[in-house]
């Protein structure tokens, strides 16, 4: 009989349905006089929303194993956001003139990647202070067991040295 893993609680760091953020197909090629950077910026910032909405929800439902797939798709995304915001910002003429919608579609985006961005940290800070507390607990409790009993070569009880070493090893890897 299995049961459910038991949720952490994220301090409601994204709503449980996850709101559309923008209309834009960004596997079309960019619209007549639309700036190429930016719709690769666009694209890019769609694709670590939705890389870090699923990272929050393996820590919703406790599969922090799950997560380490996503690592590297997230670390070449980030690593592309950025190369992409300095780009931009050191050569703001790549940019060109932007239409409307499209400066109101990346507008709506860069609003939403931040505020999922925000949420994730607090996920995993929450995760990591769960994971803190269990591993607190397991070190008190084995620190609490009295060293001076033990068991002998046959598993029977037996007494050792009071002040024979008692050692805990954890790893806190998160």
């Amino acid at each position: 009989m299995s049961r459910a893993a038991p949720e952490i609680p994220l301090d409601a760091a994204m709503p449980e349905t996850h709101a559309p953020v923008v209309g834009i197909d960004t596997s079309a090629p960019a619209a007549a006089g639309e700036p190429a950077e930016v719709i690769d910026l666009l694209e890019t910032t769609l694709r670590l929303i939705d890389v870090l909405e699923g990272e929050i929800d393996m820590l919703r439902g406790m599969n922090p194993e799950e997560m380490q797939a996503l690592q590297q798709d997230k670390i070449v995304l980030a690593a592309a956001y950025e190369s992409q915001l300095k780009r931009l910002a050191d050569q703001p003429d790549l940019a060109g003139p932007l239409s409307g919608e499209l400066r109101a579609e990346l507008k709506q985006a860069t609003e939403y990647f931040q505020e999922v961005l925000a949420a994730n940290e607090r996920a995993l800070r929450a995760a990591k202070t769960a994971t803190k507390g269990v591993l607190q607990t397991v070190v008190d409790t084995a620190n609490r067991q009295d060293p001076r009993f033990s068991y002998d070569t046959k598993g029977q009880p037996s007494r050792r040295n009071a002040r024979a070493p008692h050692a805990v090893s954890v790893n806190e890897r998160l």
